[in-house]
């Protein structure tokens, strides 16, 4: 099954349980599952490798937390009519064009230059 096919069924199963959905609505639950999320994974923030980072979701909620987001961002991207697919593939190519520091910033973001 593809992500594709995923995003179908997530959508049709949101479409028929959550049919009052408004975009602000699903903002405001896509923060809630992103603080969540955030929440889960503080217990790692000692590890200072890339690679650490994989024993988050073996010994915590954080990929369900990430689903959850997923499910926030599929439900938005249908309400709004915006082809994910599409966006994301011309996100990537302006981030690859963009100039980005070596090490993340104080609160742990890599930030693009301007």
């Amino acid at each position: 099954m593809s992500i594709e096919d995923v995003q179908k069924e997530i959508v049709l199963w949101q479409s028929d349980n959550f049919p009052g959905s408004t975009l602000v609505g699903i903002c405001n639950h896509m923060i809630k599952e992103a603080k969540e999320a955030q929440s889960d994974s503080r217990w790692v923030e000692h590890y200072q490798k890339y690679e650490d980072c994989r024993l988050i979701a073996t010994e915590s909620e954080f990929a369900e937390e990430l689903a959850d987001v997923m499910f926030t961002v599929f439900h938005a991207a249908h309400l709004a009519g915006v082809d994910l697919e599409h966006e994301l593939r011309s996100k990537l190519a302006k981030n690859k064009l963009r100039t980005w520091p070596k090490e993340p910033g104080e609160d742990g973001c890599y930030h693009h230059e301007k």
